[in-house]
């Protein structure tokens, strides 16, 4: 058994990252994990401790969803600004696709591994 802890931060705070479970009635019903967030969540080994999205909005929408698996959950409305402050381990990029790179290189030279 691995007792490693990651810590986590999400740079995008749209609905692909925050949504929240929810019971569906489709052909995959319930196979299907609506969010990043959904996911990380399912996982015992890791933390979300921090995201950050360029809307205040989204981000206070995340943390009313998250606050209660998360609880001190840090925000941001600059990435780079997140990934300097937090001791990360893994950043999830959701963010549109023309953006990922930016991020992945400023998450890396902030010495993010993963």
């Amino acid at each position: 058994m691995n007792s490693k802890s990651y810590r986590i931060g999400i740079v995008g705070a749209g609905e692909i990252s925050a949504g929240a479970p929810q019971l569906s009635t489709g052909p995959l019903a319930n196979e299907v994990i609506p969010s990043h967030a959904a996911s990380l969540a399912l996982i015992p080994e890791v933390e979300v401790v921090g995201v950050s999205d360029l809307i205040p909005e989204l981000l206070d929408q995340f943390k009313g969803r998250w606050e209660r698996h998360w609880p001190g959950l840090a925000l941001y409305t600059d990435h780079k600004e997140m990934v300097s402050d937090l001791e990360l381990d893994i950043v999830v990029v959701a963010t549109p696709d023309h953006l990922h790179a930016s991020v992945v290189e400023d998450s890396a030279v902030a010495g993010v591994k993963g």
